[in-house]
C-alpha cells in the first residue's frame, strides 16, 4: 500500500539520512532508490532552496516539533518539481527525536509562471499605492479605481475608517451600503481568529513588526471568507503610530487549495506510518495499537478503535483504543454482529457516516454523545476478499467527509492484510513449536519410535501446511522453510530406517549398536538445528543470555581445529590456525558464543571448498576498546557480487542451487553476524570471488583479563560446569520421586535411573506428588529429589511446585520440560524449582545434575 501511495512517503533518521523511500517519493527526487537510501535527503533538494530548508529543519530538530515547507526538487537532467514536505517527528523511550516520517506532494501544477508573475504585479500595485498616498489623494483615488484588492486606510487616532469598493464588494456588499469602523472590522472577524490578528495590529504599531496576516471575515450572507490583509501604519516624529493603510486580498481559494493538500498529505502519510507499522513484529495487539494511535494523530479523531472477529460466536472482540478512551474492556468490548453501528457494518460489508451522531438511531447512548460533544462516526469493515476479520472506526468532535471515510477504507484494507499475515506468523510459530516437541522425541528408545512415527508424520502434515501459509506472506520464508523440510527429513529418513531396522530379529549385535548409534547420531543432528532456530528466535527477542568470563583465545581457536579437522581431513583440506604474537592469554567474553561463531564460519568455508583448504589468521587490534579479530580464508567456490550481498540475510542463502547442492537453511551466517554484535564487533565479508575463494572475519570486543581473574581459561560453557566422575555411585539407594504423565518417558527415565541403583517412586500427575509427599514425611522416608514433569493433567509441574514451597517443603525439585526457551526457564524457577532439565535428556548430564543435589540434600 505504501510503495504504491500517489504521494512520496519517505522515513529519515536524525541525521537527515533517508532510510525509507517509495517509489513516488524517488521518482519527485529523481532519484533510483538506491541512490535515496542512506543518503542526506537534503541533497535531492534544489540548490536555491537547500540553505533555507536546511535551516528550517534543523530548526524543527532543535525545537521538537514536527516538520513542514515548500521547495524544489532539482533532477540530474535539471529539471524541476514543486513539491510540499510534511513530517512528523518520530520520539524514542527518552522522548528525544529518532527521526521524521513523512510525505511529499507534487504542486507543481499548482505553481504556474503566470501565479509567480500576477505575485509580482501585486507587489508592484501595493508598493505603487503606498508611495502614492503619501504623493497625492487624487492619485490614491485612482488606484483604488484600479485595483482588484480591497484597500483600507485608518486614522489610528480619530478611529475613522476609509475602504474602497472593491473592500466592500468582497464582503458582499454594494457602495453604498456599509458604513465602515474599526468596531465593525472587529466584529466581523472570525472567534477563532480574532487573537491572531489582534496580536498582529498590535505587534506592528509597538514592535514595527512586518503587518500580514490571514484572517476570516464574515461577509453579507452571513459566511465566512478568508482575507490576506497587509498594512503599513506611520508615526509621528514622538514615535505615536497616527496612520495604518494598506489592502485586503480575498485567499478563499488558496485556502481551500491548500487544505487539500494538506488533506492528501496528513491522510498519505497516515498510510505510510499504518504501513510501518504493519510490517513491524510484534503482538498484534501492539501493532493494532499503534495503527489507531495513527489514526487519532492524523484524522483529528477523538478515539478510535479496531474490532475483530470471533468467527466461532460471531462477536467482534475490541483489539485497541487510543484517544480519548484507551481501554478495551469497556461495555463495547464484544458487539455481536448486527448489533449497533459496528454490528451493522459488519453484516453489511459496507461502510457506516454519520455527523449526527446524537440522533443515529444506531447510537447505543445519544446522552453521552451530547455530553461528550462526540459528533461524528465513521467505520469501514475489514475485508480479506470476501472473508470479514473485524471493524476499524472514529469518532470525532467535527462534521467528517468523504475523503476521509475513502481514507479509512484504503486503511482498513491494509489493516485486513496485516492481521491477516500476523496470524499466520503466529501459526508459523506454533508449527515450530510443534516440530521443536516431536524432534526432541527421536532420542527416545526402539519401543518408542514406532509411536514417534505417527507423532512425526503429524509434524510433517503441519510443516506442508506451515509452508502453505508461509508462501502467502513471505516468499523468503518459504524458501527457508523447503530447505529447512529438507535438512529434517534427510536425517528422520536415516532414523525411521535403522529404527524399523532394528525390529528385525536377524540382527547382528555388531549391526543393532551400529543402527542405534545411527539414529543417535541424526538425532543430535536434528537437535543443533533446533538450537539454531531457538538461538536466532532468542537473538531477534534479545533474550540471549551473554555470560562473559575469562578465556583463552588460543584456546578457543585450537578447540575449533580440533572439532573441525576430521570434516577437513575426510575432504583432503588442509585446515590451518596463526597467531598475532599481541594476542593475550586471555580475554573477558563470552567464549561458548564466540567459538559458535567460529564453528559457523569454519563449517561453511569447509562445506563450500573442494580443494586447498581453510586459514584462520587472529589478530588482536589493542587501544582504548580492544578488538579481536579472526579472519577465516578458504580456496573454495566462491561468490558473485549479486550472491555476496545476500549471504548474511535471513532465511537465506547465495541461491536456492546452494541449498540443494550443499544442504543448509540459511541460518548460520545470519546467527553469526548477531552474536557477533551481540559480542560487541560483527561477522563481515572481506572479498569473495568465483572459483577464487572467500573470506569471512569475525570480530568481537575483547578487553585483556585483569589479573584478579587469573585461573584456568574458560574454552566452551562446559569447561566451567561443576562435574561428579561418577554420578551412578553417588546415586546408588537414592530416593527419587518422578513425576511423568507420558508411559514411554516413564519407561526411559525409569530404566535409567534404576540402572544407577535409584529407589523410584513413579506418579503421573501434581495432585498425586503432593500425596507422596506427605506419605513420605508421615512414614519418615523422605525422597532426596523430586524430577517434576511441568506438563500433566489435573495440576501440572507449575501448581504442584507452588504448592509444596508455600507448604514449606525444601527439598530439591527440579524441572522436566520439553520446553527451551528463557521465558519457559524463568517461569520453572519463579514455580520454586531448583534447576531446569529440557527435554531430550542428557543422560550423562542428567545423572550428574541429580548426584549433585542429592549431595546438596545430603548436606543440609
Amino acid at each position: 500500500m505504501v510503495e504504491n501511495a500517489p504521494v512520496g512517503v519517505f522515513q529519515i533518521d536524525a541525521a537527515g539520512n533517508c532510510i525509507f523511500a517509495n517509489a513516488r517519493w524517488c521518482e519527485l527526487a529523481g532519484m533510483l532508490s538506491d541512490e535515496a537510501l542512506g543518503r542526506p535527503w537534503l541533497h535531492a533538494i534544489h540548490p536555491g532552496d537547500r540553505e533555507r530548508v536546511t535551516s528550517e529543519w534543523h530548526a524543527a530538530m532543535r525545537a521538537g516539533r514536527d516538520f513542514s515547507s515548500l521547495f524544489r526538487f532539482q533532477w540530474a537532467n535539471g529539471q524541476v518539481r514543486w513539491v510540499e514536505g510534511a513530517a512528523r517527528a518520530i520520539r524514542g523511550a527518552d522522548a528525544k527525536i529518532t527521526g521524521y516520517i513523512g510525505s511529499t506532494t507534487d504542486i507543481t501544477d499548482l505553481r504556474p509562471v503566470e501565479h509567480e508573475q500576477a505575485t509580482d504585479a501585486q507587489q508592484a500595485v501595493r508598493k505603487q499605492i503606498e508611495d502614492e498616498l503619501r504623493a497625492s489623494q487624487e492619485r490614491f483615488e485612482r488606484c483604488v479605481q484600479g485595483s482588484s484588492d480591497g484597500l483600507w486606510d485608518f486614522d489610528i487616532q480619530t478611529k475613522a475608517v476609509y475602504v474602497s469598493p472593491r473592500y466592500k464588494a468582497l464582503l458582499g456588499y454594494a457602495d453604498d451600503e456599509l458604513t465602515p469602523n474599526y468596531d465593525d472590522w472587529a466584529s466581523r472577524l472570525h472567534p477563532e481568529d480574532r487573537e491572531r490578528a489582534f496580536t498582529a495590529y498590535e505587534e506592528h504599531l509597538t514592535l514595527r513588526s512586518p503587518f500580514d496576516v490571514e484572517y476570516r471575515l464574515r461577509c453579507r450572507d452571513g459566511s465566512y471568507r478568508w482575507f490576506r490583509s497587509r498594512g503599513q501604519a506611520s508615526w509621528n516624529e514622538a514615535g505615536v503610530p497616527t496612520r495604518m493603510a494598506g489592502s485586503m486580498t480575498d485567499v478563499t481559494l488558496q485556502r481551500a487549495a491548500q487544505a487539500e493538500l494538506s488533506s492528501h498529505a496528513r491522510y498519505a502519510a497516515l498510510i505510510g506510518e499504518i504501513g510501518v507499522a504493519l510490517t513491524q513484529s510484534g503482538d498484534l495487539r501492539d501493532v493494532l495499537q499503534r495503527c489507531s494511535e495513527a489514526l487519532v494523530r492524523h484524522l483529528g479523531a477523538a478515539f478510535a478503535r479496531i474490532w475483530t472477529l470471533n468467527e466461532q460466536s460471531d462477536v467482534l472482540e475490541l483489539e485497541s483504543s487510543a484517544g480519548a478512551y484507551t481501554h478495551t474492556n469497556g461495555r463495547h468490548s464484544r458487539i455481536k454482529a448486527g448489533d449497533l453501528k459496528i454490528g451493522w457494518i459488519a453484516s453489511n460489508r459496507a461502510p457506516y457516516l454519520t455527523n449526527d451522531l446524537k440522533n443515529d438511531p444506531r447510537t447505543s447512548d445519544p446522552q453521552w454523545a451530547r455530553t461528550n460533544g462526540v459528533a461524528a462516526f465513521a467505520g469501514c469493515p475489514l475485508l480479506l476478499g470476501e472473508r470479514l476479520i473485524g471493524v476499524l472506526a472514529i469518532f470525532a468532535r467535527k462534521p467528517l467527509d468523504e475523503l476521509t471515510l475513502q481514507t479509512l477504507h484504503s486503511v482498513a484494507d491494509a489493516i485486513a492484510v496485516g492481521i491477516d499475515q500476523n496470524r499466520a506468523s503466529e501459526k508459523l510459530k506454533n508449527y515450530a513449536a510443534q516440530m521443536s516437541i516431536a524432534n526432541r522425541e527421536l532420542s527416545t528408545r526402539q519401543a518408542e519410535m514406532q509411536s514417534m512415527l505417527e507423532a512425526l508424520r503429524d509434524v510433517n502434515g503441519a510443516l506442508k501446511e506451515a509452508n502453505d501459509d508461509a508462501e502467502s506472506a513471505s516468499k523468503a520464508k518459504s524458501e527457508f522453510l523447503a530447505n529447512m523440510s529438507h535438512e529434517i527429513r534427510t536425517p528422520m529418513t536415516a532414523i525411521l530406517g535403522f529404527a524399523e531396522n532394528l525390529q528385525d530379529p536377524g540382527l547382528s549385535e555388531a549391526e543393532r549398536r551400529d543402527a542405534a548409534q545411527t539414529i543417535l547420531r541424526h538425532g543430535q543432528h536434528l537437535l543443533g538445528l533446533i538450537n539454531d532456530i531457538l538461538d536466532l528466535s532468542r537473538v531477534e527477542a534479545g533474550k540471549l543470555p551473554i555470560e562473559s568470563a575469562p578465556c583463552s583465545p588460543r584456546g578457543l581457536l585450537s578447540e575449533v581445529v580440533t572439532m573441525l579437522r576430521g570434516r577437513a581431513e575426510a575432504k583432503r583440506l588442509t585446515l590451518e590456525v596463526t597467531y598475532d604474537d599481541a594476542l593475550p592469554a586471555q580475554i573477558v567474553t563470552d567464549g561458548h558464543r564466540f567459538q559458535q561463531i567460529l564453528l559457523n564460519l569454519v563449517g561453511n568455508a569447509i562445506k563450500f571448498t573442494d580443494r586447498g583448504g581453510i586459514t584462520l589468521s587472529a589478530r588482536y587490534l589493542g587501544g582504548p576498546a580492544p578488538i579481536l579479530q579472526v579472519d577465516v580464508a578458504d580456496t573454495g567456490i566462491g561468490m558473485t557480487p549479486e550472491q555476496s550481498a545476500r549471504v548474511f540475510h535471513l532465511f537465506s542463502q547465495a541461491d536456492t542451487s546452494m541449498a540443494r547442492r550443499f544442504g543448509g537453511t540459511g541460518l548460520g551466517l545470519a546467527i553469526s553476524r548477531r552474536l557477533a554484535d551481540l559480542l560487541g564487533g560483527d561477522a563481515t565479508l572481506v572479498y569473495s570471488s568465483p572459483d577464487c575463494g572467500s573470506c569471512f572475519r569475525a570480530t568481537i570486543a575483547a578487553p585483556a583479563a585483569h589479573h584478579e581473574h587469573a585461573g584456568p581459561a574458560t574454552v566452551a560453557r562446559e569447561s566451567n560446569a561443576a562435574r561428579i566422575d561418577s554420578p551412578s555411585s553417588d546415586l546408588q539407594g537414592a530416593r527419587i520421586l518422578l513425576a511423568e504423565d507420558g508411559p514411554d518417558n516413564q519407561r526411559l527415565i525409569g530404566f535409567i535411573l534404576r540402572k544407577v541403583g535409584v529407589d523410584l517412586t513413579i506418579v503421573d500427575n501434581g495432585r498425586a506428588v503432593l500425596e507422596s509427599i506427605r506419605l513420605a514425611e508421615t512414614t519418615g522416608l523422605p525422597f532426596d529429589v523430586i524430577l517434576m514433569d511441568m506438563q500433566m493433567p489435573i495440576m501440572d509441574g507449575h501448581a504442584a511446585t507452588s504448592a509444596l514451597r508455600s507448604r514449606g517443603y525444601r527439598g530439591p525439585i527440579l524441572a522436566l520440560t520439553a520446553h527451551a526457551m528463557a521465558g519457559d526457564r524463568d517461569a520453572c524457577l519463579k514455580a520454586g524449582c531448583d534447576e531446569v532439565i529440557t527435554k531430550p535428556i542428557d543422560r550423562a548430564r542428567f545423572l550428574r545434575a541429580l548426584a549433585q543435589y542429592r549431595a546438596r540434600c545430603a548436606a543440609r
